[in-house]
């Protein structure tokens, strides 16, 4: 199994385990989600990178697009991981 697709099985797993996540975040829960500032969110939310919306005054974040934006580059990916793995060991 390859780097990256053991990173998606963890992930699968993380999910299915802490699934109290819900599907759309606000700005703030997406920061801590994905771990960046809310600059370099909106820049990628403006680049279309990250899908986000406008309901009622405030934007929410779908957090199936942060996850797939965040594997769909496999340097990043597997730079991740190795942050992940060694807070485990």
């Amino acid at each position: 199994m390859t780097e990256l697709q053991e990173i998606k099985t963890l992930l699968q797993s993380m999910n299915d385990r802490f699934s109290v996540v819900p599907r759309w975040l606000s700005m703030k829960q997406a920061c801590a989600y994905a771990s960046m500032s809310e600059n370099k969110l909106m820049e990628h939310i403006n680049a279309d990178d990250i899908y986000a919306t406008k309901k009622g005054g405030k934007r929410f974040v779908d957090r199936e697009s942060i996850d797939a934006f965040m594997l769909s580059d496999s340097r990043a990916a597997e730079k991740r991981f190795a942050e992940i793995t060694r807070r485990v060991v």
